[in-house]
């Protein structure tokens, strides 16, 4: 009886992993069936017809000069932003409503994101119809009409490049999306001739973590291609120290290689993937390096296409140009708005499922950048999770597969500065130079990568953060309106009033205070992360409007713990008649902080790629709305929430500050 139930449960868990990796097959999709996708090919693999804008350029906003009596009653332009929308099922004339109500109030404008999240569309074929339609002909004829309304009432909006985070969409197959270096490795005796298949890549912790939620939650959030992909460069190399654990969870799995050893045999290896080479006597390792689709989708439970959307390749400017094309191009009557009632182009954060990044340019770009070639060295490079957003969200952070040389570090830190001058240059510059070609400016937030985070955000015409990412510390904040000042970027936003496990505890109080942490820290323009379409979706439990996307009330949902972070603003809610005042407040700061050239006494140098979500220490536990903390209104089932989830009530002792930023937090 054991023996049939390990069985039928190892029977089981094979068959949850096979289809929890497998890729989704293309069909029908109304995104598409009436684009020109030929069209869009050509633009990828055209050649750039505009010259490239020089990073630091000031963008088009031209600040009003300061009025004495415009601040006690600041134009519009001056209000906060909000919204979101449920995929594609909105009611225009419902929608009228909302603006009107909302403009009524002292908003100025909209960050727009239409997205799946929490909406129920598995359980009702006609309510995802409607829901899954972004991209479709419908779905672009009711932007068209919600644009003019906007114009009509003199608010902006900014377009979000995609249904879902990072960048994707069903115009992108996995093959022309973002690639993930993957390795493997295989053990051979040496001293004869090695005639053999190479070994394919396997899934890495990252994966798995993913897959696990994926089975918790019903969502398709993690693929992997078995297939192995484009093959970069075949090592061969005599191990020194060391054994391969079993288990696939080991974060301190390592190998040790004779640097001296290291052969280069990728021309060995014909086009079926086969290796014939003789090899000298001893113990050797060989490892292949691919270039493999990640065939990543948008961040989970997030996209609202009718069949969903993998992941762009952001280090490739060709592909980077399509997608625009495809979510903003002429077909979708879009361009007539921009400049208008279109601010601009906005970008979410870098929340990507890819372990190493890649492009098929990468090894020469590398040395083109960095002065040496990279491919002898690729095996300093593999670290399981290293780009992964969910590693790096938990705090997870593997060894290096395999030591190589003293210089590890070194080498390791060149790879993601090449990856951050790839990401920066052909995805965020592109974006850039493409929408102020088209009379729009960039807007959005850059971290959850390692990349230069500053130059990041310089990059784009509006530098954008949040106040949920690394529990909203002032030193996170900072780095936005850092790259505000250093390349002339007049507005810096923020999305505001966002904490974990508080979304229900937000008083006037804490939002003014709120606001307040982000404006004296060089924001200037706030976003309420909170304010959604009113989207009646029959659910009695989501209460009378219907639908909190990131704010769930407990058992409603698998993933309900997990989203339960952000400000209800909403009719129903009991604070609702007290933003008016709130935004007459917000708005006059703004107006007051956009005037003149900010004026710094103290630089300091931020020689680090990224920033990281996780601060544990007590250098933070005393900071003020640090993951929304307040001493003298928390309950004190909330008091242990003040330190990343640790710490705070109960005595315990904090853990060290993060290294990345002790010595910060110090100055």
């Amino acid at each position: 009886m054991v023996f049939l139930f390990f069985m039928v449960a190892g029977l089981w868990l094979k068959s949850a992993i096979d289809s929890g990796f497998a890729v989704p097959d293309a069909g029908p999709n109304p995104a598409l069936s009436w684009r020109d996708i030929n069209a869009l090919n050509a633009i990828a693999d055209a050649p750039l017809d505009r010259p490239p804008v020089e990073q630091g350029l000031t963008p088009s906003y031209d600040p009003i000069a300061y009025d004495p009596s415009l601040l006690l009653s600041p134009p519009r332009k001056f209000g906060p932003w909000a919204w979101w929308w449920p995929g594609g099922d909105i009611d225009l004339v419902q929608v009228e409503e909302q603006l009107d109500e909302l403009a009524a109030m002292g908003f100025a404008g909209f960050e727009h994101e239409a997205f799946a999240v929490n909406t129920g569309w598995k359980e009702d074929p006609e309510l995802a119809r409607r829901v899954l339609s972004v991209g479709t002909q419908e779905y672009f004829r009711k932007l068209g009409r919600v644009l003019e309304m906007l114009e009509e009432r003199g608010m902006q909006i900014d377009l979000g490049e995609s249904s879902g985070w990072p960048a994707n969409g069903p115009h992108i197959t996995p093959e022309r999306g973002v690639a993930d270096l993957s390795f493997a490795e295989i053990s051979v005796k040496g001293g004869r001739l090695i005639d053999m298949s190479l070994p394919k890549p396997k899934p890495t912790y990252a994966d798995y973590l993913l897959l696990a939620l994926e089975i918790f939650s019903d969502e398709d959030v993690v693929n992997f291609t078995h297939d192995g992909g484009k093959i970069v460069s075949v090592l061969a190399a005599k191990p020194i120290i060391g054994d391969r654990s079993r288990f696939f969870f080991n974060l301190d799995d390592q190998l040790h290689l004779d640097p001296e050893s290291v052969i280069d045999i990728t021309d060995k290896v014909d086009e079926q993937g086969k290796v014939r080479w003789q090899a000298p006597e001893g113990d050797w390792l060989i490892i292949a390096a691919y270039q493999r689709p990640s065939a990543s989708l948008g961040s989970a439970t997030t996209g609202a296409y009718p069949r969903g959307g993998f992941v762009l390749d952001h280090f490739d400017k060709g592909e980077v140009r399509r997608h625009l094309e495809f979510s903003f191009g002429t077909e979708t009557g879009l361009p007539k708005d921009f400049g208008k009632a279109v601010r601009g182009i906005f970008v979410d954060s870098a929340e990507f499922a890819v372990n190493t990044h890649v492009t098929s340019d990468f090894l020469s770009e590398f040395e083109n950048r960095r002065g040496y070639n990279l491919t002898p060295f690729l095996p300093a490079i593999a670290v399981d999770g290293r780009h992964h957003f969910a590693a790096h969200v938990l705090g997870l952070n593997a060894q290096p597969s395999y030591v190589l040389t003293a210089h590890d570090d070194n080498i390791r830190h060149d790879y993601d500065q090449t990856v951050s001058d790839l990401y920066i240059e052909n995805y965020l510059g592109e974006l850039t130079d493409w929408s102020n070609a088209q009379g729009m400016e960039s807007v959005g937030e850059v971290f959850g990568l390692k990349i230069d985070t500053i130059r990041a955000m310089g990059r784009l015409d509006v530098p954008q953060t949040e106040q949920l990412y690394a529990g909203g510390t002032d030193l996170f904040l900072k780095l936005a309106s850092a790259a505000g000042a250093l390349y002339g970027r007049p507005i810096v936003a923020a999305e505001t009033f966002v904490s974990v496990g508080r979304d229900y505890s937000f008083t006037p109080r804490r939002l003014k205070m709120m606001a307040d942490k982000v404006l004296f820290n060089g924001i200037n323009q706030i976003h309420y992360h909170g304010i959604t379409y009113p989207w009646q979706t029959g659910t009695e439990a989501m209460g009378k409007v219907n639908w909190y996307p990131w704010s769930m009330p407990a058992g409603l949902s698998n993933m309900s713990s997990a989203l339960s972070f952000t400000f209800n603003a909403t009719p129903d809610n009991i604070f609702w008649k007290d933003l008016p005042p709130l935004n007459t407040y917000i708005a006059r700061s703004h107006y007051l902080l956009r005037q003149g050239v900010p004026d710094y006494d103290l630089l300091i140098y931020y020689p680090l790629l990224g920033f990281p979500n996780k601060l544990s220490g007590n250098g933070f536990a005393e900071e003020h709305l640090y993951h929304g903390h307040l001493a003298d209104t928390d309950p004190p089932s909330m008091q242990a929430i003040k330190v990343d989830g640790k710490n705070g009530a109960d005595g315990e002792k904090a853990p060290d500050l993060n290294p990345d930023v002790q010595w910060l937090h110090q100055v």
